[in-house]
């Protein structure tokens, strides 16, 4: 996993220095996991420019084991996300809203990619949630 955090943050260094952002990552020791590299990294780079995109001073990526799941987080200080991005967590077909030149087709793929890892009867799952009183969102990508 260490592998896997460390080539998204090299790809997106430029990016990450020029918004002088303070990032912190906590990665539990020796985690690994089954899943689609190109996928999950493409997923990971898109959340983290958001992230970055949206924070005021501070983005942090976790990754975790928890219950049956790889937990991969995603948390910035900034504003948290529009409470119609939110339906991408219950809708199927999440209508999605282009103002602010967000059209939601990133939350929709990583949806999508997310749904490709399965494992018997289990499927991965994204999650947005806002942090109480606006103080920055939390994404979340579940991997059986």
């Amino acid at each position: 996993m260490d592998e896997l955090i460390t080539d998204v943050l090299e790809r997106n260094r430029l990016y990450l220095n020029s918004h002088h952002i303070k990032l912190s990552v906590k990665v539990e020791n020796n985690l690994r996991g089954y899943y689609d590299v190109d996928l999950i990294s493409y997923l990971l780079s898109d959340i983290l420019i958001n992230a970055l995109r949206h924070a005021k001073s501070e983005v942090i990526i976790r990754a975790y084991y928890q219950d049956q799941f790889l937990l991969f987080e995603v948390e910035d200080d900034g504003e948290g996300y529009p409470h119609y991005m939110l339906n991408v967590n219950e809708d199927e077909f999440a209508t999605f809203n282009a103002n602010k030149g967000r059209s939601g087709l990133g939350l929709l793929f990583a949806k999508k990619i997310a749904q490709a890892h399965k494992l018997k009867a289990i499927t991965g799952s994204i999650s947005l949630k806002n942090k109480p009183d606006n103080t920055g969102s939390l994404f979340t990508l579940r991997l059986p």
